[in-house]
């Protein structure tokens, strides 16, 4: 697992956060410490049904 605090500096993360339009940090800190086959999974899932 990224260890986010490592991996993007605060400005940063905000800067993603914002740019995807989530509401808190921690919901772009979980996409982010993630990995790519966990979150191919969960976007072919939602838009495939």
């Amino acid at each position: 697992m990224i260890d986010v605090d490592e991996f993007l500096s605060d400005e940063q993360l905000e800067r993603l956060r914002s740019f995807l339009g989530h509401a808190s940090a921690e919901t772009t800190a979980r996409y982010v410490r993630s990995g790519a086959a966990e979150n191919a999974a969960v976007v072919e899932c939602v838009f495939d049904q």
